[in-house]
């Protein structure tokens, strides 16, 4: 497969474009991926599915430790269902984010990921000009 950088030659962020996509349940998907010290720390897909995705992740991880199911509106009035649910399986976050109209999301991150952004967020408050 072919990664391409996002960015400069030393951010971590990395795309895997269309054309070297990868199957996630039954579906051709760009997937966005963090490498940190060589190790993967975090993923980003979008999925076309909002019921399958949550299937198989549920088939996956088990019951969400949360789950949320609301009611949504859009601009046009017409109603649907947002979901959004969380897994964690050892020091793995797994997020799932959710419509019945749009695309649906799912995110996997490490422990170690949340506490570098973190520190990267901080950090670059600390360079912003003060207004």
């Amino acid at each position: 497969m072919c990664w391409t950088k996002d960015g400069a030659a030393d951010d971590p962020k990395i795309w895997l474009p269309n054309k070297t996509s990868f199957d996630f349940l039954f579906i051709k998907q760009p997937l966005y991926a963090h490498i940190e010290d060589g190790l993967l720390e975090h993923l980003f897909v979008e999925c076309s599915s909002t019921p399958n995705t949550l299937r198989a992740l549920t088939e996956k991880f088990g019951k969400p430790r949360t789950y949320r199911r609301s009611v949504l509106q859009n601009l046009m009035g017409v109603q649907f269902f947002g979901y959004e649910a969380e897994w964690t399986v050892r020091d793995v976050q797994v997020s799932f984010d959710g419509n019945d109209l749009e695309c649906t999301a799912a995110t996997i991150e490490t422990t170690r990921y949340q506490q570098l952004e973190k520190q990267r967020r901080s950090e670059l408050q600390k360079t912003r000009p003060k207004l």
